[in-house]
């Protein structure tokens, strides 16, 4: 069991990363909408934008309930399917928002994501190994 430990901290890592994620901009949707609509003038539609956001929530919300069960499992199973899952979402998720921020010419933001990046590249590693 203690072979898991890593992975069993790399999906609390996605768990508490994309869950947190997922219920600010639920909480927040306007405000969320707004700062987007801000950051992303003249590029999309406030409309799209909502749209994309949704599409966001949903990630985030697919990776923190893959990493759920991944964490489950991985306790009680020794099963690394949904946990190998929960980093292949979380990472397609952070990609997302680094093309987001690119679109934006965010030059720093994408920076940023690219340390998420690599920690998720870790966690995917460990569940492959």
């Amino acid at each position: 069991m203690n072979d898991h430990i890593p992975k069993l901290l790399g999906l609390l890592f996605i768990l508490l990363t994309f869950g947190y994620s997922a219920f600010e901009k639920v909480i927040d949707f306007k405000g969320q909408t707004q700062w987007l609509s801000t950051h992303f003038a003249q590029r999309f539609s406030p409309k799209f934008l909502q749209i994309l956001l949704v599409i966001l929530i949903i990630l985030d919300v697919v990776s923190a309930a893959f990493s759920v069960v991944g964490i489950i499992l991985l306790w009680c199973c020794q099963n690394l399917y949904y946990g190998w899952w929960a980093a292949v979402l979380a990472g397609i998720t952070i990609l997302c928002l680094l093309l987001g921020q690119r679109v934006a010419k965010d030059f720093q933001g994408a920076a940023n994501l690219t340390l998420y990046f690599g920690v998720i590249l870790i966690i995917l590693y460990l569940f492959s190994s």
